[in-house]
């Protein structure tokens, strides 16, 4: 059943981005599977960049960086902030938007995805986008737009509505 369900998400994400090709897939919630898969490709990368120095131990913390570097594409963010909403604008050039996906939490918004055409070989070209990003505001996930046009990413969030407390009303004496 989990497969039917997951090929009909894919065709519908297929049908998407055939009408509106600057379109980019919005899921609500965790982020742990992409995390999982960038941290698996980092420490892969680690582990041959310490091999290729003969095993030499002490550099643990600049191998797993330099990975990170090399497998990762930075992603620098611009929030605007407007009564009703919070946009965030970021350059990510070398992905198309079927490549990318946006997770919005409550109070965080997360930036996957992953090259589909791997021509150069892992550790020369930015792969993958992996990056969380802290919300000023709490937003409502189910009113998200985002597009990704010219290398540059725009996710517009409603801002969520908070309920104002009651204010008792004073009788007089």
């Amino acid at each position: 059943m989990k497969t039917t369900d997951t090929n009909t998400a894919h065709t519908k994400v297929r049908e998407i981005h055939r009408v509106h090709p600057h379109a980019v897939t919005i899921e609500i919630g965790n982020e742990s599977e992409r995390m999982q898969k960038a941290n698996q490709l980092i420490a892969q990368r680690a582990f041959e960049l310490w091999r290729g120095r003969g095993g030499l131990d002490g550099y643990a913390v600049q191998d797993w960086l330099q990975a990170e570097a090399e497998i990762l594409q930075s992603m620098a963010a611009g929030f605007i902030d407007c009564p009703e909403t919070v946009t965030v604008t970021t350059g990510i050039s070398e992905f198309e938007s079927k490549e990318v996906v946006v997770c919005v939490e409550p109070r965080r918004l997360v930036v996957s995805g992953a090259k589909t055409d791997l021509s150069e070989p892992l550790g020369l070209g930015p792969e993958l986008i992996f990056r969380m990003l802290e919300l000023p505001c709490g937003v409502d996930a189910s009113y998200v737009t985002a597009k990704l046009t010219g290398g540059v990413l725009e996710i517009q969030m409603r801002k969520e509505v908070v309920a104002m407390p009651a204010t008792p009303h004073l009788l007089a004496a």
